[in-house]
């Protein structure tokens, strides 16, 4: 799951470098980029 979480965010990231990501980046996905910094700060992901 985390395996596919990884990809499903990085993939949009790459290609946002590429000036496509404001278009393939939904908010959804910025939301779940927000909530994984949060948990990760927390100590809930190693």
């Amino acid at each position: 799951m985390t395996f596919l979480l990884s990809w499903g965010i990085w993939i949009p990231l790459v290609l946002a470098q590429f000036g496509v990501g404001p278009v393939l980046i939904p908010e959804e996905i910025i939301g779940v980029v927000r909530l994984l910094e949060v948990i990760t700060r927390n100590g809930g992901i190693t």
